[in-house]
């Protein structure tokens, strides 16, 4: 397909000038920068894969602009210290959740309150708060950082919408300042907080104290640190990805270097939401239409001489849910993640991102199937087109994009096959010559 057009909607588009040379194509759409490991890191637009000329020119045309409203960096969090005698608080109940959740962050002056506002935050005396109970006081001695964010129970929000944000406060206070974090298990009885910083490294864990909702701790001789974000959840493009990404390859070997390794070649991931653990949230892909899915990956593999193994995910094992530490192991091993949009491919935040390198060539690769214009999904923030593109914007991922077909529900899904073939051709070297 002739995409010449992007030139001029690329070009004309405020992002687009800093990022981009509007005269090449869009697979040469891509910038170097320096990140805070003095690594280069490869960040591209995502790619459509269509054969439809005005669904591509709607992609890229919209692409942009949701980018630029989502995914770029906004203004930083306002970091806000409160001096010894503050109290911190988490409201809500396990289910229902608030949404967006609400905290508190607070001081007793002479028979006044005063308490952090903003997005996030409540007045603790508020009377949306009337109902959540106070009683149970916690008291702390030393240095805090108190934290929350959406869905603190979801492994995937965790993921995108904790991780990062617990990364970069990690990297401003000091390693003697322990961290206030909120703690209820799954409808598993799974700890799943514990478990994914636990992952990352088992070390923080020792710096963290977990809380319930409603449960009131009062740091008595010390400070209690908290930011003020423009929105919640507070993920950032960029900033935020650095500083995890620090954090992770510090923890963790590379896998390439690492012996003991499952798979010599590594591992292609299709992840399926059939039977997963969070398959109740829908886009379950039909199950005929799947199995055709993962043969065309499989003839694909074979028409490029892919020598990796072939491992279909969906969260478990054996009936059991996988662990944490065993996601991010299997994550890490892997030079390609294929799927539709669901917390299965949030594990791509334990890629191996020294792949890279500076040449954009050996970035780990994620298909995602997600929603487009004929479809009667819809995503639940903006409509169409969203993936973790957005999210994770500023890791060295090669993203690209095949979209729901028509007939697709919100339970049950379906992709056009012709559709995969173009993406995976692409991802893996170009049309070769069938097999």
């Amino acid at each position: 397909m002739d995409l010449s057009f992007l030139g001029t909607t690329l070009s004309d588009h405020p992002i687009s000038r800093s990022l981009y040379d509007a005269s090449n194509t869009l697979s040469n759409f891509q910038f170097l920068s320096k990140d805070n490991m003095d690594n280069e890191v490869c960040i591209t637009f995502p790619k459509i894969h269509d054969k439809r000329e005005d669904v591509e020119r709607d992609y890229y045309d919209r692409i942009p602009r949701l980018i630029n409203q989502m995914a770029l960096d906004r203004k930083m969090p306002e970091i806000k210290v409160l001096k010894k005698g503050a109290y911190f608080a988490i409201w809500g109940q396990s289910r229902p959740q608030l949404v967006p959740p609400l905290a508190s962050a607070w001081a007793e002056r002479k028979g006044k309150t005063f308490f952090i506002d903003g997005p996030g935050w409540a007045n603790p005396k508020d009377e949306i708060l009337a109902d959540y109970p106070k009683d149970i006081t916690t008291e702390v001695e030393g240095n805090f950082v108190g934290f929350s964010s959406s869905f603190p129970i979801n492994y995937g929000h965790l993921i995108h919408d904790h991780l990062p944000v617990v990364a970069w406060l990690i990297s401003i206070v000091p390693p003697t300042t322990r961290f206030i974090l909120h703690y209820d298990p799954d409808e598993f009885g799974n700890a799943v907080a514990q478990q994914v910083y636990g992952a990352v490294d088992p070390s923080f864990l020792n710096r963290v104290l977990w809380v319930k909702y409603n449960e009131v701790v009062h740091v008595k001789n010390g400070e209690l640190t908290v930011i003020i974000p423009d929105k919640v959840p507070t993920y950032m493009g960029t900033s935020f990805m650095k500083p995890l990404r620090k954090w992770l390859t510090t923890n963790h070997p590379d896998y390439v270097n690492n012996p003991n390794r499952d798979h010599s070649n590594g591992i292609i991931i299709y992840y399926t939401r059939a039977n997963a653990a969070n398959g109740l949230h829908g886009r379950v892909v039909e199950e005929n239409h799947e199995r055709q899915i993962i043969n065309h990956i499989r003839l694909a593999m074979a028409r490029h001489g892919r020598k990796e193994h072939l491992h279909i995910f969906n969260g478990y094992h054996n009936g059991k849910p996988v662990s944490i530490d065993e996601q991010l192991h299997l994550f890490r091993s892997a030079t390609a993640a294929i799927g539709p949009h669901g917390s299965g491919l949030a594990n791509m935040i334990w890629f191996d991102f020294k792949r890279a390198g500076s040449s954009c060539d050996e970035r780990p690769k994620l298909l995602e199937f997600v929603a487009g214009l004929d479809s009667q999904i819809q995503h639940p923030v903006d409509g169409q087109y969203l993936g973790y593109n957005f999210l994770f914007r500023g890791l060295p991922i090669d993203y690209h994009n095949i979209l729901y077909a028509s007939q697709s529900t919100p339970t049950t899904t379906y992709i056009h096959l012709e559709a995969l073939d173009l993406a995976l051709d692409d991802m893996w070297g170009g049309r070769s010559q069938e097999i």
